[in-house]
């Protein structure tokens, strides 16, 4: 199994306003998808913060990839709440295996010897 991870789109041409996580089956497609805003996970708080740019206003947590100079639009973007739901998410889908040494042992059998002599 795979994950994939794009941008989400509003409903402007380049812009989005978080990522967009998909589980792809080899062979059933997409097992399950789930949406995490640039908003819920604080990741442009500080570049709004500074740009005086708050809930309901135009940008507020959004990127657009509209110029093809200057920096990248996530420039300064916090990834720590992003990374943490995107790990967490995987963790669901697949997690960590049990350590070996944590599995009850089964009970061994001593071994068989072969009787020296004849045989029968």
């Amino acid at each position: 199994m795979r994950i994939r991870i794009e941008f989400q789109s509003t409903i402007r041409h380049r812009e989005y306003d978080g990522l967009r996580l998909a589980l792809l089956h080899p062979y059933l497609g997409t097992l399950d998808a789930a949406s995490l805003s640039f908003a819920d996970h604080q990741t442009f708080a500080r570049r709004d913060a500074d740009k005086g740019i708050g809930p309901g206003r135009d940008g507020y947590a959004r990127i657009r990839d509209w110029h093809e100079s200057g920096p990248p639009p996530w420039n300064g973007a916090d990834l720590t709440g992003l990374r943490s739901a995107i790990t967490h998410y995987i963790q669901i889908w697949a997690p960590a295996p049990s350590p070996e040494h944590s599995r009850p042992s089964l009970p061994t059998l001593p071994s068989a010897r072969l009787a020296s002599g004849r045989s029968r």
